[in-house]
């Protein structure tokens, strides 16, 4: 992981915002990272050190004071990202934070580019230090809300869990819509009530991806996966596979913290998986969340009759997607085997990882495990 570090420091000599104006922190010109919009990130020298300062609008506050009150809560903690202080004047509001390397999204996205396949010791150490980031916010009663690859940045031979915007406790949570929507779990894709399994769900859908560099529920049908049968059409305002890299990288909507955006794209994944609905008029939303419901119940079997009575906009009164209700279950292992058995990524899809999968991906959310009890798998022994 030394090299993905050295690849990180590297970068920060290569300026890709020229373009934006110049912007002082801590009396230093501060050099632009990620975002734009409500929130971006800037590297400061502070005290002989490179440090991440997260800027937010001044309208932008509730957002602020969300991401604040849990780095606040989480300082000390591993496995996440270290607040260092905040402050703000008439203009911003900002958060300092360590500044640490790429993004998994942004190293998943080079290997996919140079058509290889993850190391099989980096691949468990990132999935091992999400769980187990997880499991300290879960400890604590709080629901991350947008876990994916784009929110975990390497940080030498570990992974922290970034974005705290919109996590949110336990006790709190009323059924609406929150985090990533190729990463979200099936509950909150219906507004239901939800809770920390939530995240598991989403880390399930990450682990695969870093496993594969390919997203398990393709909802844009850009990984070219064999389902067994056609899926429902997609208006053409939800495809984002015309939209090359650079593009990507200028429309990006979320931010990430301590991430140098020319070597990571957490932002850009939040463009290029329509997770911002303000990106997507509501016939295409609803498009991509029932492509979803039926690739989830296409690798996973039907979803229980309670999950389906509270979701009547996409199921009918039998419990079945309302225009496709005879769909084919494929299940995930044959799913597995016809679209990686001659590739080398399916030599890391083990029985162990399979277990995973399937005891996460459960429409049930209360069925699923805890990171706790993932983390005691025989994957990470």
């Amino acid at each position: 992981m030394d090299s993905l570090q050295k690849q990180f420091e590297k970068s920060l000599t290569i300026s890709k915002k020229e373009r934006y104006p110049d912007v002082y922190i801590y009396g230093t010109k501060a050099k632009h990272i990620a975002g734009g919009g409500d929130a971006e990130v800037f590297s400061v020298h502070l005290d002989n050190n490179l440090v991440a300062v997260k800027r937010y609008a001044i309208d932008a506050r509730k957002e602020y004071q969300n991401e604040l009150y849990f780095l606040n809560e989480f300082r000390g903690s591993s496995f996440i990202v270290q607040m260092l202080s905040n402050f703000e004047d008439k203009l911003y509001l900002y958060i300092t934070m360590e500044l640490c390397g790429l993004s998994v999204s942004k190293y998943l996205r080079q290997l996919s580019k140079d058509d290889k396949a993850i190391d099989p010791f980096v691949a468990n150490r990132i999935i091992f230090c999400m769980f187990a980031g997880l499991d300290i916010i879960h400890i604590h009663e709080v629901i991350h809300g947008d876990i994916k690859p784009g929110n975990l940045i390497f940080d030498g031979d570990s992974i922290k869990i970034i974005d705290f915007c919109t996590a949110e406790r336990v006790s709190f949570v009323k059924p609406k819509y929150v985090g990533t929507l190729l990463y979200t779990a099936p509950e909150i894709l219906i507004e239901s009530m939800y809770n920390t399994k939530a995240d598991i769900w989403s880390a399930a859908i990450s682990m695969f991806e870093v496993l594969t560099c390919e997203l398990l529920f393709d909802a844009h049908n850009e990984c070219n996966f064999e389902y067994g049968e056609q899926l429902p059409e997609l208006s053409d305002e939800s495809d984002s596979s015309e939209m090359d890299d650079e593009q990507k990288d200028d429309e990006e909507g979320e931010l990430k913290d301590g991430v140098d955006d020319s070597v990571s794209d957490s932002a850009s994944d939040s463009a290029n998986n329509s997770s911002d609905q303000s990106d997507i008029d509501e016939d295409t939303e609803y498009k991509i969340i029932y492509r979803l419901l039926y690739l989830q119940e296409k690798l996973l079997g039907p979803p229980p009759s309670m999950f389906t009575f509270w979701a009547p906009r996409f199921y009918n009164s039998d419990g079945r997607l309302k225009d496709t209700p005879q769909t084919v279950y494929m299940c995930l292992r044959e799913f597995i085997n016809a679209n990686f058995g001659e590739k080398a990524q399916r030599d890391y899809i083990t029985a162990d990882v399979i277990d995973i999968l399937i005891k996460c991906l459960q429409f049930t959310h209360n069925d699923r495990p805890t990171a706790g009890q993932v983390l005691k798998s025989p994957y990470f022994q």
